[in-house]
């Protein structure tokens, strides 16, 4: 039975911003995650540990769409780790990449500290969106806000095909190993097709909030068989 995520649901919560960040989002802002993750995922031939490998390459990354973009950049955690493990925590993370950048001005990084509905609020006031944890994408998607998938499993592969019909706006992470101004060039592109897609990803949703809502319903149904069998 062909399902979607439950998080089409989830509704954004309004939250108090810095002054920065409020700013860069009234301003028009460019969204990004990008997990320390991937360096899990992918092969990176430099010196030093892959973590840190994939932290320069993640820095050229960001540098790219500064030089190209006039935007603000706004790096928004979705993972974050009590025990304050940088290989687990996207905040920790992306905050090296954003102090390795040293532009304050342009960089900003998104408080760990807020929700998923909150930082649902903030990823739906983006002009458009990439990232690699998955619901942070879904986040953007159910918000219609333009998104690139960056992927390093099939999640991310089902995630695009299903929601744009196609691959265009999917990313593995090793083309971008390969290829650190892959990303600035699709975001480029699909910031050209903001208002069609944004179009699409309207059209998509109440098919996806009904798939979610059928699942629901069906394993209601199942507990209530179950029930009815047992007692």
């Amino acid at each position: 039975m062909l399902t979607s995520d439950p998080s089409f649901f989830l509704q954004p919560s309004e939250c108090l911003l810095s002054n920065e960040i409020e700013n860069a989002l009234n301003e028009g802002c460019i969204g990004l995650n990008l997990s320390p993750l991937l360096s899990k995922f992918v092969k990176i031939n430099d010196s030093g540990t892959n973590l840190s490998a994939w932290t320069r390459v993640a820095v050229e990354i960001v540098q790219n769409l500064l030089r190209h973009f006039s935007v603000p950049i706004l790096l928004i955690p979705h993972v974050t780790s009590e025990v304050g493990e940088i290989s687990r925590d996207d905040y920790l993370f992306m905050s090296k990449v954003s102090q390795l950048i040293n532009n304050p001005e342009r960089v900003f990084v998104l408080s760990p500290n807020y929700n998923a509905a909150q930082t649902k609020y903030v990823i739906g006031r983006l002009l458009a969106f990439a990232g690699a944890r998955t619901h942070s994408t879904l986040a953007a998607i159910s918000s219609c806000i333009p998104t690139i998938c960056i992927g390093y499993s099939m999640k991310a592969k089902g995630i695009a095909q299903d929601i744009y019909g196609n691959l265009d706006w999917l990313i593995s992470g090793q083309d971008l190993v390969k290829n650190p101004t892959e990303l600035r060039d699709r975001f480029s592109s699909l910031l050209t097709k903001s208002t069609e897609t944004q179009t699409q990803l309207e059209q998509i949703r109440p098919i996806m909030e009904q798939r979610a809502r059928t699942a629901a319903e069906k394993i209601a149904s199942i507990i209530r068989t179950r029930d009815a069998v047992v007692y």
